[in-house]
This record gives C-alpha cells, sequence and structure tokens, in this order.
C-alpha cells in the first residue's frame, strides 16, 4: 500500500464513526414524541359574590342583602397536581427546533372556603361556602426552542388550554327559609403561555420542566333561590374566574423519521 493514501484511508475509517458520535450528542430533538407530566397546579380561582337585586329594601330580609358588606371576594388559591400524558412533533432546522404538542391531564385542583357574616337585621348570621374545582386540563401548545452546548433545549410558545372545571356557591341564613345556591360545571376555554427548559437523558430519552399560565376567562350564575328571596325575585351574581399556573416535570421519548 502506497503510504501516501493512509491518511486519506484513516479519514475514511473514521468518518462514520464521528458522525454517529455528533449525532449521539446533538439531542433527540426532531420527529415523533410521546411522554409523561406530573407537577402541582395554582389556581387563582378569584370567586366575587355580589348584590343582583337593585331593591335595597331586601336587607331587611335578610342581612345578606347589604351589598356593601356582602361583595365578597374569595381567593384563596387553588391547589393540587396534575398528571397525564403528552405527544408531538417537532422539526429541527440546526440549532432550532420547531414543533407542537398536545398534552391531556387529570387534575385534582381545588379550593374551599367557608365565611360567617354578622346579621344587622332580623337574622344572627349569614353563611357562605364556596368550593371551586378542575377536574382536567388539556394544553394545545405551538413552541420555538434552541438547542444549547448539544444536550439543553431551551424553548416556549404559546397555545390553546380547555379545562373541566366544577364550582359551588351556598348561602344560608340560618333560622329562615332564604337559600342561595350555585352548582355549575363548564368546559372552560382559553390561552396559555409557556417556557420550559430540555435535557437529553439517554438516546432518544429527554426530561423538562416547563412553566405555563393559563388564562380560561370567567363565569357569572344568578343563585337560584328559595323561600322569601325566591318569592321577592331576589338573587346574588356569582362571578368565578379561572386562571391557573403550572409547573410540570416530563419525559418524551423521540421517534426520528
Amino acid at each position: 500500500m502506497d503510504l501516501r493514501t493512509l491518511p486519506l484511508f484513516a479519514v475514511l475509517i473514521a468518518s462514520p464513526w464521528s458522525a454517529r458520535a455528533q449525532e449521539a450528542t446533538a439531542g433527540p430533538w426532531g420527529g415523533f414524541h410521546a411522554g409523561v407530566l406530573l407537577g402541582p397546579c395554582l389556581g387563582s380561582g378569584n370567586t366575587t359574590v355580589a348584590n343582583g337585586t337593585d331593591d335595597r329594601s331586601q336587607v331587611f330580609w335578610n342581612p345578606a342583602f347589604d351589598n356593601g358588606r356582602l361583595r365578597t371576594e374569595y381567593t384563596r388559591l387553588m391547589v393540587g397536581p396534575v398528571f397525564g400524558v403528552q405527544g408531538g412533533y417537532d422539526r429541527r432546522m440546526g440549532n432550532f427546533v420547531v414543533g407542537g404538542s398536545l398534552a391531556l391531564m387529570r387534575s385534582a385542583a381545588k379550593a374551599e372556603e367557608h365565611h360567617l357574616l354578622s346579621g344587622t337585621s332580623l337574622w344572627s348570621s349569614v353563611s357562605e361556602e364556596r368550593e371551586q374545582r378542575l377536574t382536567f386540563l388539556a394544553l394545545m401548545r405551538a413552541r420555538a426552542g434552541v438547542v444549547i452546548k448539544t444536550h439543553w433545549l431551551a424553548y416556549g410558545g404559546p397555545g390553546l388550554s380547555f379545562g373541566a372545571v366544577r364550582y359551588e356557591y351556598d348561602m344560608d341564613s340560618p333560622g329562615s327559609s332564604d337559600y342561595h345556591d350555585v352548582d355549575e360545571g363548564r368546559v372552560a376555554v382559553g390561552w396559555n403561555l409557556s417556557v420550559g427548559l430540555e435535557r437529553h437523558i439517554w438516546k432518544q430519552l429527554s426530561a423538562h420542566v416547563e412553566y405555563a399560565f393559563n388564562g380560561m376567562g370567567k363565569r357569572t350564575y344568578a343563585t337560584e333561590a328559595s323561600g322569601r328571596s325566591a318569592n321577592l325575585d331576589t338573587h346574588f351574581d356569582v362571578t368565578f374566574r379561572d386562571h391557573y399556573h403550572t409547573v410540570l416535570l416530563g419525559a418524551r421519548w423521540y421517534f426520528p423519521m
């Protein structure tokens, strides 16, 4: 063998191994992926209760109709875990990655509050109870990111949020027949914005942590009344707001094309 051909021969042999090594350290991003998600959910879930009746004389029959005292702002955070599955597709262009994903998660986030309002007329007190629950959360998101030092991907993007929520509100005047309540559920639809950091772990496996804000609007219900309130056609307006913060830990397995 001509000694002058040895360097060329060595390059030809080493090239496949170099390409494989570069591919192995460049991260798995690109193609279809599937995985799991788990993390806490915090819901701002502010609820406002206000007198929905213009007739101020109703304060005589029930002290809760004193609009100045009743306009209650419930602000206790909804807290609970969310967990589920995710899937999507990414396209890699050099160090840039764009794609989309869908996450389906069960949720146990809820808030419960109980208040006693002092009476001002016929009744000694008014009792209020509020419960708000998020039972299911779906996130449809687009993302764009940049690969950092081959093993890391920083990303973010907007999307749509869908949540199954349940609202309950009870107002009772002990010793009277007055009773107001809301017991409703709906599918809340809104938007989300997320940022995250993903780490290539092994072969086609990666792990990530991400934060997402989900704004899903608000809904106002008029309470169903009983007793004098029903006879006088009085009610309260109860407004429930759905804003949720999620911090999710997850893992993805990529299926290269």
